[in-house]
């Protein structure tokens, strides 16, 4: 007759450990955003709700902006806590807006304003809204942003 294993709190735990999928097999977070990497820059908002205060002023202050965010190749992603996020006409799931805030830090509820270049870096975070004449400055003062300037500009 065979007696049992002993395998102790340590057993326990390596047996606990090696049911969880390794991080490297799971699906990067990144994955959401990667489509838009060398194409896009990108302005995330970040809100509990679309009723955050500093949500709505944001989006007053973006108004009537979609030209100039255009010419600049910005996308803009609306992350809410409490589900119907989006980037640009993309709705995201809850799975991969949780991704994203998870990537850059930004605690549920929490309003931030993060500029995203075209290298998937961030350039630049907000913890208020930020008007769009500072945004442009700092993407226009940008080493791909003024070539792109200078191509366009030779090209007329």
């Amino acid at each position: 007759m065979r007696r049992p294993v002993y395998l102790g709190r340590f057993g326990i735990v390596l047996a606990v450990l090696f049911t969880i999928p390794a991080p490297s097999l799971m699906e990067p977070t990144d994955d959401v955003l990667s489509p838009y990497r060398w194409k896009h820059r990108l302005l995330l908002i970040f809100a509990a709700d679309t009723m955050h205060p500093a949500y709505e002023t944001q989006v007053a202050l973006l108004e009537g902006e979609e030209a100039a965010l255009a010419e600049r190749d910005v996308l803009t992603a609306h992350l809410f806590a409490d589900g119907g996020s989006r980037l640009g006409d993309r709705r995201l799931t809850h799975d991969e807006a949780e991704a994203i805030r998870q990537r850059f830090g930004v605690a549920p509820g929490q309003f931030a304003v993060i500029l995203v270049g075209k290298d998937g870096t961030e350039k630049r975070r907000d913890d208020a809204p930020v008007k769009p004449e500072v945004l442009y400055a700092d993407i226009d003062a940008m080493p791909m942003r003024r070539r792109e300037m200078q191509a366009r500009d030779a090209g007329a």
